[in-house]
């Protein structure tokens, strides 16, 4: 990993009805794209999202959790590389940028070793099942 860079877990919270899926796909509203644009509009560059599990189109989420790499680059001095900002910093800021989407939030952020890898390190995944059998609407969680 390059020096400087931090690698954060991030848990994520949505309400899928308006995304295609967790995947990044052109033209196409996914929580991969709203993430990495939420990302991008805090540090300033672009990051890449790396879901421990994906998720097809209208699928909720109570705590889908990724990794990103972020490099802190001064605004002052363009090229200085800066230290990390911390967790709570990241989760606040990157929180900021999605209010304005309504349905997509980071629930927890946490900085972790560069080789960490949130799909291949997952030690368990678990999905809730909500069928609607008749006329009554579904709540969304």
């Amino acid at each position: 990993m390059k020096r400087g860079l931090q690698r954060y877990l991030v848990a994520v919270e949505y309400i899928g009805t308006r995304f295609c899926g967790s995947q990044q796909q052109l033209n196409h509203r996914t929580v991969v794209g709203v993430l990495q644009e939420a990302f991008h509009k805090f540090i300033g560059q672009p990051v890449t999202i790396c879901l421990s599990s994906r998720t097809d189109a209208g699928v909720h989420a109570l705590s889908n959790v990724c990794h990103v790499d972020a490099e802190r680059v001064s605004k002052r001095k363009p090229g200085e590389v800066l230290p990390p900002h911390e967790p709570a910093v990241v989760r606040k800021a990157v929180n900021h940028f999605l209010q304005k989407e309504g349905d997509i939030m980071l629930t927890d952020v946490r900085s972790v070793p560069g080789d960490f890898h949130a799909r291949f390190k997952a030690q368990e995944r678990m999905y809730f099942y909500r069928l609607l059998n008749g006329p009554e609407l579904l709540s969304h969680l």
